[in-house]
């Protein structure tokens, strides 16, 4: 059988005897497949094999439920030998072991495990911790006597609490550094700006976030190319949706941004601070029905016209045309199709295809009957 498997762990106790960790050990799955083995009285198949649950360490109760090293099974549960406790994931002998003696996690340190008490080494003294035996000289939980505690970044020296090192000056709680210390910049209590650093004991921004705002509460050191709440000068804060870049805001978009916008998908260069615009040949059925240029909306002439008529096919044959008063340009497709734009007199802005009428190109009729195949263009 394949399968996969995870670590579990149970901790049992009965009687005088500690019951140890049972571990689930379930690794990446057996290397060939089998099928369960019929088993005998008394017996449990696991996997391939018959075991007995009531004693065996590697299935203790259950398959798969091992027992820890030294541990027994015992009516199906796992037991530390003798008088071994469960201390973890391990069975210990709490009158002799160093780092549980007496107790589960208590710890001797510089002393040994002695009939269940921690006996502490010559120059060091037992203070009731974990570790239990310290030396008062050095020990800054401990300095001088048990229970004396030296003040943050502080040490201990023939026991006696100071400050030395990188934090050589000593404030109430803590011993600090005036030169580097953006809360004791110079002097205890001495604080500098948010965001602020303290250099050669004086505070200042650093060179990420080089202004100081004061119109944020409490003065904020921050960067005017990139902070969208000080954009370009302190308290300017970039409308929603807006990031700032460069000092001015602007569209936080994934297409082209011109100015402070974003264009439409499609745009591929700006009209100075402006979005290309997007025209409509009246004939969209797709993206490909769309052409982008600086030119405003119902602009029509002959360039739009074949602009229009590139945007339908960009392969063909454009042929000028009348219809009426109006001047109108062909454009033929694949020689199977054509479509004619206007733009000029009454049908300036009209387009009419026809795509079952083949290269039978019409004028277009908005209300009479080709109104069905005349559509808008701009």
């Amino acid at each position: 059988m394949i399968g996969s498997y995870r670590d579990r762990v149970v901790v049992a106790v009965g009687g005088a005897a500690a019951f140890a960790v049972v571990v689930l050990l379930v690794a990446g799955g057996c290397t060939s497949e089998c099928k369960a083995p019929a088993c005998g009285a008394g017996q449990t198949a696991c996997g391939c094999s018959c075991v007995d649950l009531q004693s065996d360490p590697q299935n203790c109760g259950g398959c798969g439920w091992q027992c820890v090293a030294g541990a027994s099974c015992v009516a199906g549960k796992c037991a530390c030998p003798g008088t071994q406790t469960l201390c973890g994931s391990s069975c210990v002998d709490l009158q002799t072991n160093q780092n549980n003696c007496g107790t589960c996690f208590h710890a001797c340190g510089a002393g040994t495990c002695t009939a269940g008490a921690c006996v502490c080494n010559a120059g060091t003294t037992d203070c009731g911790g974990s570790p239990a035996c310290v030396d008062l000289n050095t020990n800054v939980s401990n300095c001088g006597a048990c229970g004396t505690q030296c003040k943050t970044n502080g040490v201990c020296q023939t026991g006696v609490c100071g400050c030395s090192g990188s934090y050589p000056n000593e404030c109430t709680t803590a011993c600090v550094n005036f030169q580097t210390d953006p809360a004791n910049c110079g002097a205890c209590g001495t604080t500098c700006l948010v965001n602020g650093v303290c250099t050669t004991g004086s505070c200042g921004c650093p060179a990420s976030l080089p202004t100081a705002c004061p119109n944020v509460s409490p003065t904020t050191c921050v960067n005017l190319q990139t902070d969208a709440s000080n954009c370009g000068s302190c308290g300017n804060a970039c409308p929603s949706g807006e990031t700032c870049q460069s000092g001015s805001c602007k569209a936080n978009c994934t297409t082209l941004v011109c100015g402070t916008s974003c264009c439409d998908a499609g745009a591929t260069s700006c009209c100075g601070s402006q979005c290309q615009v997007k025209h409509d040949n009246g004939l969209s059925n797709s993206v490909s029905q769309f052409w982008f240029d600086c030119v405003p909306l119902q602009t029509y002439d002959e360039t739009q016209a074949k602009a229009a008529g590139t945007a339908w096919r960009d392969v063909g044959t454009f042929v000028p045309a009348v219809c009426g008063g109006s001047t109108c340009i062909d454009r033929t497709s694949g020689g199977t199709e054509c479509a004619r734009w206007c733009f000029s007199g009454p049908l300036a802005g009209y387009v009419f295809n026809n795509p079952a009428a083949g290269l039978l190109c019409l004028c277009p009729d908005p209300t009479g009957g080709n109104a069905i195949y005349t559509h808008a263009w701009q």
